[in-house]
């Protein structure tokens, strides 16, 4: 058998749905804890975009039931599942996780498994939406959930004939300290993120930019005086952005959007700084190209000066050279021998991203003229019999004054109905 708990997940203040399941999915991802996230497994969405799937499936529901995201709104769901040390191994333990999932969702939510070799015992993390696969509902955290989730683990246990856990603690832990206890990311490191993220909307002016930061990633901008000054909306104070370090400093801003910018690595003679600071050329459909410094890996000799001591040198040297060494066995997979198959895939990855995201432009469109037509038919059904009313009495002007709202109401109904059969765009 094994001890379980499930948790409630909430988006973090200020930060999105995608953003808050990236920093959870990130965790239990991890390679070092999952031997390169070999025991990683997930049902009906990618582990690679398990975070945006879930989102998607949110939006979808919200939209359905024309809500936005409350404060307190679960966004998602984890369960801890914790072996006896020594009694199972990692690809069983994974695969006791899976099912788990699955009895206790009934199939009817994505869902990521990942399985710990960290500690001394093996333990599973399981995320799954708090939305079901065609969002319609959500799952309720009912009374009792905890009890029937450990009996569903027992059962599954008792059929794979592993023992009981002896005396599991009781209580609760936040999520800080359950998260590997890592500290918390500073306000500055969310801003850098953000900023990260919203680069990947490709923004043409520093305008764009602050927009897309203020609108998409809830950044509180202030660009009225010398400085250009960002902060996490609910946040205090502002933070410049030359204070934000290498990368992020005003200038350096500029020269990404203008593609120019190029940093700079120390010591590039080391092997694993060079692998660090090694660029790639990032060419667009129309040719330009723009320098990047190649992605997840560690700066070394840049946390060393910050602090670091050689517990995390030595780490830090081990990852840059699994991420280099997954680089490049990604890069084979796909066939990309050369600059120019780079080249090639990219182009061809760009197109399809365009039209999926005109697609989906054009979706979102239709679903809102048909979320407002589905208002416009409940205000008319409702409204209807007090028209009738005062149109059989010759439109009676004290009528009208005593039935004004439901009229207004009715005619504003009728309005919808004409502008949507004028509507010239596809139906959907």
């Amino acid at each position: 058998m094994a001890t379980t708990r499930i948790i409630a997940m909430h988006a973090h203040g200020g930060e999105s749905v995608s953003m808050s399941l990236g920093l959870r999915t990130d965790y239990i991802k991890n390679p070092d804890k999952t031997e390169d996230e070999k025991y990683v497994s997930s049902y009906l969405c990618d582990k690679e975009t398990v975070n945006e799937e879930f989102t998607f499936l949110r939006q979808m529901y919200d939209r359905n039931h024309t809500r936005k995201l409350g404060k307190n709104d679960v966004i998602a769901y984890q369960i801890r599942q914790a072996f006896k040390p020594g009694e199972i191994d990692p690809a069983t333990a994974n695969k006791l996780g899976y099912e788990l999932a699955m009895r206790f969702t009934k199939g009817r939510h994505q869902f990521i498994v990942a399985t710990h070799t960290d500690k001394k015992h093996i333990h599973n993390h399981i995320i799954y939406n708090s939305v079901n696969i065609d969002a319609s509902r959500k799952f309720r955290d009912f009374l009792g959930s905890a009890k029937a989730l450990r009996k569903v683990s027992d059962i599954i246990c008792l059929e794979n004939n592993l023992s009981v856990i002896d005396n599991p603690k009781k209580g609760k832990k936040t999520y800080g300290k359950w998260l590997g206890d890592h500290k918390k990311p500073s306000k500055r490191d969310y801003i850098r993120a953000s900023i990260d993220k919203a680069f990947l909307e490709k923004p043409r002016t520093m305008d764009e930019l602050l927009r897309i930061l203020k609108n998409q990633y809830d950044i509180d901008v202030d660009a009225s005086g010398k400085y250009v000054k960002l902060k996490k909306a609910g946040d205090k104070k502002y933070a410049r952005l030359d204070s934000l370090g290498e990368g992020y400093r005003e200038g350096d801003v500029k020269k990404r959007i203008r593609g120019e910018y190029a940093q700079t690595v120390k010591n590039p003679s080391e092997n694993y700084e060079s692998i660090a600071g090694r660029r790639i050329k990032d060419i667009t459909p129309n040719g330009k190209s723009k320098e990047e410094k190649l992605g997840l890996l560690i700066d070394v000799q840049k946390k060393i000066s910050e602090g670091k001591g050689p517990g995390y040198e030595k780490w830090a040297r081990s990852f840059n050279m699994k991420q280099t060494a997954k680089t490049l066995s990604f890069l084979s997979d796909l066939g990309i021998m050369s600059y120019e198959d780079l080249n090639r895939v990219h182009g061809e990855h760009y197109e399809k991203y365009n039209a999926l995201k005109s697609d989906i432009i054009k979706i979102d469109s239709k679903m809102e003229k048909i979320i407002a037509l589905q208002k416009a038919i409940i205000s008319y059904a409702k409204t209807n019999d007090a028209y009738q009313k005062y149109k059989k009495s010759g439109y009676n002007k004290n009528l009208k004054k005593e039935l004004l709202e439901e009229i207004t109401e009715h005619e504003e109904a009728r309005k919808c109905f004409k502008e949507y059969e004028g509507d010239k765009s596809d139906s959907c």
